[in-house]
C-alpha cells in the first residue's frame, strides 16, 4: 500500500484496449501528462503521453539502479534501494538529462534483444 501511494497508482477494472475490448489494469503515472497501463489478467502494456523517466528524483542518490520498467523501478524501491524506470531501453540517453556525476549508476537491465 506504501509503493502504491508513493508513486500514485490505480486501479481501472474495466480499462478499453483494443475493439471495444476492456481488461482490468494498474495505473502507474510517470508524469503528470503521462501514464503506463498494465493489464493484471494478459500480457497487455499501453504508454501514454510523453515518455519520461521513471522516478526520476531517485539520479540524485549515491546509488541508483537503472532497469526497464516502472514495475522494476517499484519493486527496487520497496527493497529499498533508490531506482529509475527507463519505460524502454530506447530510452538510456535520457538518463543524460539529469546531472548523475555524483551518482553511480548500476544497470540492471532485462536479458532480452
Amino acid at each position: 500500500m506504501q509503493t502504491q501511494r508513493k508513486f500514485h497508482c490505480g486501479y481501472v477494472e474495466n480499462f478499453p484496449y483494443k475493439n471495444n475490448q476492456t481488461t482490468s489494469a494498474v495505473i502507474i503515472p510517470t508524469s503528470e501528462t503521462s501514464y503506463m497501463c498494465r493489464s493484471t489478467t494478459e500480457n497487455i502494456r499501453r504508454k501514454r503521453g510523453t515518455v519520461h523517466l521513471f522516478n526520476s528524483v531517485a539520479l540524485t542518490s549515491p546509488y541508483c539502479f537503472v532497469v526497464e520498467g516502472e514495475i522494476d523501478c517499484m519493486s527496487i524501491d520497496e527493497c529499498g534501494f533508490a531506482s529509475v524506470g527507463l519505460g524502454s531501453t530506447s530510452n538510456i540517453g535520457k538518463i543524460f538529462n539529469y546531472d548523475t556525476s555524483k551518482t553511480v549508476l548500476i544497470l540492471a537491465l532485462d536479458n532480452d534483444q
